[in-house]
């Protein structure tokens, strides 16, 4: 299991750490990476009008966490698909998003040659 490649790295640093991690895999063998899911992915419902459908600043940490990421580390918050084109450019098929309440596990196998 994977944790915190989901936005202390940038992109290419994140590409080849998943390469090397699928240079090491067994043929059965998958990767779990630990994902805070975003809150607009989340389930929840939409604010009503007049507010924003986000309800605005409720999601201030999240945007707050994007920012410092990007202006300390050069990395960023993910979205899943995100994930998933990270995973294919390292040679990795998506399987499946394990929900497992704010956080979640996306996972991969080893694309077919």
């Amino acid at each position: 299991m994977i944790s915190r490649i989901r936005h202390d790295w940038n992109d290419m640093d994140c590409i080849t750490i998943l390469k090397n991690v699928k240079g090491a895999m067994g043929s059965s063998s998958r990767i779990l990476i630990r994902y805070r899911i975003p809150e607009e992915k989340a389930r929840f419902r939409q604010a009503p009008e007049p507010l924003l459908a986000n309800y605005g600043e409720a999601l201030i940490r999240q945007y707050t966490m994007d920012i410092n990421t990007m202006s300390v580390l050069n990395g960023k918050e993910r979205t899943l698909e995100d994930f998933i084109a990270l995973g294919e450019y390292a040679g990795l098929q998506f399987v499946k998003l394990w929900e497992t309440g704010e956080t979640g596990l996306v996972e991969f196998v080893q694309q077919p040659h």
